[in-house]
């Protein structure tokens, strides 16, 4: 039996019985509640290696500790779903920019997968054998947005947020931050890639596009979606791909 998305795009998964068939060219992108309570936190850390216990451990506030947690099982819980393996037997390594990935003795498998936390929610994109990037960013008043963007964005970008209403500009901020990391992140290059050195839509009435980047990557297909309120994600794939269906965990 195989998980379908509701009309509203995502949906409540029980158990592996209804764990979603990810095809060839399909794009998966789980939104992960990090709040969850103590005992369940407690029995989730069983599902991280020794390396990630003890990464947690070094948060110095618990709720950091709680998030990182909660993120990294449910990445190891739903990598293991679509290989059909434990949580605790998914063997992770990290890429020079950090992105994490299947290790070497299964690296041969071609999946493909990347995480973004903010808050009280993180978001896993999944594909088979296309890079995938995702990015998801509590909506905070406070950010120093106009800032940011003068002295970390391209000029086109500058000029559109400024050209964008004073009620839409933190909307378009974190539209534009959102679209920005998951381009980066989908080419492995973090932010170490210069946010300036490419631009995005941000303007409440375009799409999700790269209006302008290096190649192949400024044609890779850019998408929104919806994380929930409070909240703004982004995810780009490498194509060919299809538009990406939306999965909540945990599975009840």
């Amino acid at each position: 039996m195989t998980a379908r998305p509701s009309d509203h795009g995502s949906e409540n998964l029980s158990d592996r019985s209804v764990f979603p068939t990810l095809s060839p060219g399909a794009l998966h992108v789980w939104r992960v509640r990090l709040d969850l309570p103590s005992d369940e936190v407690q029995r989730l850390s069983d599902r991280l290696s020794n390396d990630e216990r003890c990464r947690a451990k070094r948060f110095v506030r618990n709720e950091g500790c709680r998030h990182y947690t909660v993120a990294h099982a449910a990445l190891r819980t739903i990598v293991g779903g679509y290989l059909n393996l434990e949580p605790s037997h998914v063997s992770l390594t990290v890429r020079p920019g950090g992105k994490p990935e299947l290790s070497p003795g299964v690296g041969a498998i071609p999946l493909r997968f990347n995480l973004s936390h903010s808050g009280e929610l993180a978001m896993l994109a999944v594909a088979w054998d296309r890079e995938v990037g995702v990015d998801v960013e509590r909506v905070r008043p406070t950010v120093e947005a106009e800032n940011i963007i003068r002295r970390f964005f391209a000029p086109g970008e500058q000029s559109a947020w400024l050209a964008t209403s004073d009620s839409q500009r933190l909307a378009a901020f974190f539209r534009a931050w959102t679209r920005k990391e998951a381009y980066l992140k989908a080419r492995g290059a973090g932010l170490a890639g210069g946010l300036d050195r490419f631009e995005v839509s941000l303007e409440p009435d375009r799409p999700a596009r790269v209006l302008r980047g290096e190649e192949p990557w400024a044609q890779w297909p850019l998408y929104d979606v919806s994380p929930g309120d409070g909240y703004t994600a982004a995810c780009m794939i490498e194509p060919p791909s299809d538009a990406p269906t939306v999965y909540d965990w945990p599975i009840r």
